[in-house]
């Protein structure tokens, strides 16, 4: 009865977001038939442009929201699992702001995002970021088995991110200031079709790989002497979870 519930919802959620993704593309400035929605999934409106770009534009931002609100999904679920925590989680832990902070070292530095160099050091600095704050807690915790003051730990890791981003403020110019501004008040609109892919194909590729973890973080949620006495290497969890974890929330 249980599984057929939890298959009831599952049927049930899918069908809110499609029904919610297919209004992000339809509703908007410019009013769109679904006709036209239909037309330009498929590739029939060659002779109509506008629309076409409009779709595309629309699809792209919306195909970015999901996976992305996925991402963060999956990545606190980890955390908490792991951390044996319903408090855990990206921003609690400072890890969302650790990748803010590894944005900010290029953009504050004066990188030039409209580049391809420059929009894949930011990634790259992001990702490094998340997974800098990561580790640091994951090396705490070896020492500190109180998850509440690991949490604080985690809050205090944000706190002091925060600072050297204030830091960082008073030394950059006004255009690299303003460049952070506006990346930091965050948007999904301005992607590339071409952009979108890479950024499905990463996020699917961390959504695959965390399957992985289902059985070993199933078994820490019982404790890891009773995950040891199975047989799971924990480092080797525990590196696969900052991996997954890190890329998914940067």
């Amino acid at each position: 009865m249980t599984k057929s519930k939890n298959g009831l919802l599952l049927l049930l959620l899918s069908v809110i977001l499609l029904s919610l993704s297919f209004f992000s593309v339809k509703i908007g400035e410019v009013a769109l038939s679904s006709i036209d929605i239909l037309d330009a999934l498929l590739g029939r409106v060659a002779d109509n442009p506008t629309v076409e770009f409009i779709v595309n534009s629309r699809l792209n931002r919306t195909v970015v929201a999901v996976l992305a609100g996925g991402a963060l999904a999956v990545s606190g679920l980890i955390l908490q699992v792991f951390f044996r925590n319903p408090l855990a989680g990206p921003g609690v832990l400072g890890i969302s702001s650790g990748a803010a902070l590894g944005v900010a070292v290029v953009l504050l530095g004066g990188v030039i995002v409209n580049s391809v160099s420059g929009y894949t050091l930011t990634i790259f600095a992001g990702v490094s970021g998340a997974l800098l704050v990561l580790f640091l807690l994951l090396m705490m915790s070896r020492y500190i088995y109180q998850m509440v003051t690991l949490l604080v730990i985690g809050l205090m890791l944000s706190y002091f991110s925060s600072a050297l981003l204030n830091i960082l403020f008073q030394w950059a110019d006004t255009e690299a200031t303003r460049a952070f501004v506006v990346w930091s008040l965050g948007s999904f609109e301005g992607l590339t079709t071409n952009e979108v892919g890479i950024f499905t194909l990463v996020i699917l590729s961390m959504l695959g790989l965390s399957f992985v973890l289902v059985k070993p973080l199933n078994a820490l949620a019982l404790g890891p002497e009773y995950a040891t006495s199975l047989g799971i290497n924990l480092r080797s969890v525990r590196f696969r979870m900052i991996l997954i974890t890190g890329v998914l929330t940067a």
